[in-house]
């Protein structure tokens, strides 16, 4: 036993031992010789049923309980007991299951004197707490490994207390990179080293935002990742003064919001599309019946007026009853002019439905494109001479025939010529470009110096029943639907058709045609060469 410091009176043995069996864990004291000095009153409660006698030397104690089965069984039982009766040189702490299932903590410390000082205590109460609580962090961990979000546990400190593998997959991270006690700027800094918040000015950007944000506070917001991935990230306070992420994959969510969007706008588009056809093919269609219903009934007025009502000039043809014969011709012309133009608004409404269909057949014939280019400028001469618009050629004296349907072909560039002379102003031109691109491939350009076309609408022209001025107050008449059949009628010959513009200052279509090709299902094909300047 230690010695008393000088000065302190020394207790009496009786008041040591009272001093001891107040303590509520057992107390064991082995004297230099290895024999048991004391115990108190908790050390045989916690031992119950292991004799012990003072004055036994500590290694026959172990003797017997090992004998006794008080460490088990089998070798593990032998090599405790050795390590029991070893002579300590530092501090010791044990934990075992005694026989009778209770869990038992033994402190052994050696004593300066010699000897040994022993603790022991009954922390069976406190085993299976840790074991509940083993269980259930390993439930947690359990979930939070299957949980469908990314999570981070940071304390009042921001650093970091626990997190899920998802984190990891979800930036894409190298293993390390997140521990347990590691501070929000020093894993902030590690994924700016990996480009996670993209440029320099970028991540400082998002740095600002981020010290900028109370963290006290609850927050929701997303962002990209460097591999592309859309995170929903909330940030929500804890009690004990920390903070808790939650990541969120919601990149698939946001393909699906696009392509409802999509889908949506589609509709729209549709629904438009729809309005526009009933708009557009009233309008087309009204105006030619109005003609063949009023000039139906002038000439009816006519037929009926008596003679010596009748003008003096024109003369009449009196074997004709009195009718006029020059104003018969003028109004059979306009209900003739009329009747064409409901023929062809049809004609244009059926290539819409067979072309949405699948269904455009076309022939597959030998055809002259000087002959084609030939009759498609003279067929648009009258309407240029009567517009002041100069409508010339440039060929070159050979080119290669193609094979297709050449009436489609006819008039898709018939439409090409119409539309630029009808948006070509007075005194401007109009010019039919031809060229062979690659020796397999026929490219009919037709330039005019009229209105242009801006960039944007460039390809909305190509819808059916569309036109850039819409409604009953369009300055320009048509059905809106010559592009889009003329475009479908050249994929259909495994060509495409284009358009370049500039505003103010002319368009230019391009027709590409294979040479010699026989249709195909319509489809894109790119052209060769380009437009010169306008």
């Amino acid at each position: 036993m230690p010695h008393a410091e000088p000065g302190l009176p020394r207790l009496p043995f009786s008041d040591i031992q009272a001093l001891l069996d107040a303590l509520p864990i057992g107390v064991s004291i082995f004297g230099p010789d290895d024999r048991l000095l004391l115990i108190n009153r908790a050390y045989g409660e916690v031992l119950a049923g292991a004799y012990t006698a003072i004055g036994e030397l500590r290694a026959d104690i172990v003797r017997r309980r090992l004998a006794e089965g008080e460490y088990g069984a089998g070798e593990q039982a032998a090599k405790y007991a050795r390590a029991t009766s070893d002579r300590l040189s530092a501090p010791q702490i044990r934990r075992r299951r005694r026989m009778n299932g209770r869990t038992i903590e033994i402190r052994n410390a050696p004593l300066a004197g010699g000897g040994l000082a022993s603790t022991i205590a009954d922390v069976t109460t406190l085993v299976e707490t840790e074991a509940e609580l083993s269980r259930r962090l390993a439930d947690i961990e359990e979930m939070l490994a299957h949980i469908q979000h990314g999570i981070m546990l940071f304390d009042k400190e921001n650093r970091l207390l626990a997190h899920n593998e998802l984190v990891e997959r979800l930036f894409d991270l190298p293993p390390g990179l997140l521990h347990r006690g590691r501070t929000v700027m020093e894993a902030v800094g590690a994924l700016r080293a990996l480009g996670e918040y993209g440029s320099e000015a970028e991540a400082d950007e998002f740095l600002r935002r981020w010290h900028g944000r109370d963290r006290t506070a609850p927050s929701l917001h997303q962002r990209v990742t460097r591999t592309g991935r859309v995170l929903e990230v909330r940030s929500s306070p804890t009690r004990s003064g920390g903070h808790i992420n939650t990541y969120t994959d919601i990149t698939d969510l946001r393909t699906t919001e696009a392509e409802l969007r999509r889908a949506k706008e589609q509709a729209e588009a549709g629904s438009a599309a729809k309005s526009r056809f009933l708009a557009t093919i009233g309008h087309e269609l009204l105006t030619p019946l109005n003609a063949v219903i009023g000039f139906s009934e002038l000439l009816a007025g006519e037929a009926r007026t008596p003679r010596w009502q009748a003008p003096a000039w024109p003369p009449r043809n009196e074997a004709a009853g009195g009718v006029n014969p020059a104003r018969v011709a003028e109004f059979a012309g306009a209900i003739l002019d009329a009747g064409k133009r409901l023929s062809a608004l049809i004609t244009a409404v059926l290539d819409v439905a067979r072309i949405e269909v699948g269904s455009l057949d076309l022939a597959a014939e030998a055809i002259d494109p000087h002959r084609l280019v030939e009759v498609a400028v003279h067929q648009a001469a009258p309407a240029a001479e009567a517009a002041g618009i100069d409508l010339a050629t440039t060929l070159p004296p050979s080119l290669p025939p193609l094979r297709g349907d050449a009436r489609r072909l006819g008039q898709t560039l018939g439409h090409l010529l119409s539309n630029a002379v009808k948006f070509t102003p007075a005194g401007g031109h109009v010019m039919v470009e031809a060229e062979t691109c690659e020796k397999d491939r026929l490219v009919l350009r037709v330039r005019d110096t009229g209105i242009g076309i801006a960039e944007t609408d460039l390809e909305k022209v190509f819808l059916p029943f569309h036109q850039v001025e819409g409604g009953f107050a369009r300055r320009f008449e048509g059905a809106g639907l010559g592009l889009f059949v003329s475009r479908a009628v050249a994929e259909a010959h495994g060509g495409s058709l284009t358009l370049e513009s500039t505003p103010g200052k002319g368009t230019t279509a391009i027709l590409a045609l294979p040479v010699s090709s026989l249709p195909r299902t319509p489809h894109g094909v790119a052209i060769c060469g380009g437009g010169g300047p306008q």
